[in-house]
């Protein structure tokens, strides 16, 4: 009879110094991963981001290509505004056909009582939406908008550019710049009242002058950091607002006769002039005279992207604009006939 040998138990299993061993070498690399994951989404949303400008590119030159100029900025106080006339070149057409022409100039097409209202709550228009924005997509109740009929109206995050001012009412570089209750309202760039550019008033040319730009991040209040504040170019109407700069229109020479409307209460809606650098976010800044920031000249290009804003180019390419682009750089690519090229 043999004899087993008994050999001593070991017990398989991890003790709790390998497991917590395990548990970190996990977390350091989860650490590592993270922010490259986050990295990738927000390249993939800047990515997005930058295809809604081109398409928006697109349907400024389907217009020029159809009537011979670029869309205009607005028509003096009437309903139109800047997007009735990009919208039914994107690829909305079918839905702009359906809408009643008929509302004011705060809701454009949107104007409660219609039919209108219910087809545009419906509406989701993606192209008009940076992804990495915080923003809401559409009109809602708070303190800047107290009208419930407005609610759901669709709001863009992309904004027109008007022209570009050095704070200069007679400014050599910058001209067409005038003094309103509401900032300073220039007309050097592509968009205003009745503009309808052709490419040869584009002098500085397609390559160096900005059509639109950002307008996709929160402003926040100086003394209350906290509080964030919707300081985009369009009012509760939304996508649809149009603009009211009183008698000022385009003429079809440059540079634009100006009208004197100092003093008048006139409204920029879905439109800006350049005036302050990117990404400036003080909610203050963007007010004059005590009015809503709603139809203010001089809102800021914002983006919730780390370090700049996409802007559109008038030849349909898209660049990304850091936050220490210096306003000269930035004047240049907001005016159509200065003669400079930014370098930046």
């Amino acid at each position: 009879m043999m004899l087993r040998k008994h050999l001593p138990h070991r017990n398989i299993g991890f003790t709790l110094v390998e497991l917590l061993v395990v548990i970190a070498i996990i977390g350091i690399l989860v650490a590592l991963l993270l922010p490259a994951v986050q990295a990738a989404r927000e390249a993939a949303r800047r990515t997005q981001c930058v295809n809604n400008l081109k398409q928006l590119g697109l349907a400024l030159h389907n217009h020029l290509t159809a009537k011979g100029t670029l869309p205009t900025g607005g028509y003096k106080c009437e309903i139109k505004g800047f997007f009735d006339s990009v919208i039914p070149y994107v690829e909305d057409e079918v839905l702009f056909d359906q809408l009643e022409k008929t509302g004011n100039r705060w809701a454009g097409y949107g104007t409660p009582g219609t039919k209108n209202a219910a087809l545009l709550q419906s509406w989701s228009p993606s192209y008009l939406w940076c992804p990495t924005s915080t923003l809401p997509q559409r009109v809602v109740l708070d303190e800047d908008n107290l009208n419930p009929l407005y609610e759901g109206h669709v709001m863009p995050m992309y904004v027109a550019i008007s022209g570009a001012t050095d704070n200069k009412i007679n400014s050599p570089e910058y001209r067409e710049v005038v003094p309103v209750q509401r900032g300073l309202l220039s007309r050097n760039g592509l968009f205003y009242a009745d503009s309808l550019l052709k490419p040869k008033r584009i002098t500085d040319g397609l390559s160096n002058t900005m059509a639109m730009g950002e307008q996709s991040g929160w402003g926040f209040e100086q003394n209350n950091p906290e509080k964030q504040r919707d300081i985009r170019s369009c009012a509760t109407g939304g996508v649809f607002s149009s603009s009211c700069d009183g008698q000022m229109s385009g003429h079809g020479v440059d540079p634009v006769p100006l009208d004197d409307v100092r003093g008048t209460d006139v409204f920029l809606y879905n439109m800006t002039t350049l005036r302050y650098p990117i990404n400036n976010t003080d909610w203050l800044s963007v007010r004059q005279a005590g009015k809503s920031h709603f139809g203010e000249f001089n809102k800021s290009l914002t983006s919730d992207h780390p370090g700049g804003v996409n802007v559109l180019i008038a030849d349909g390419s898209v660049r990304f604009l850091t936050n220490d682009t210096s306003m000269e750089a930035l004047r240049r690519l907001g005016c159509r006939y200065d003669g400079l090229v930014s370098v930046e």
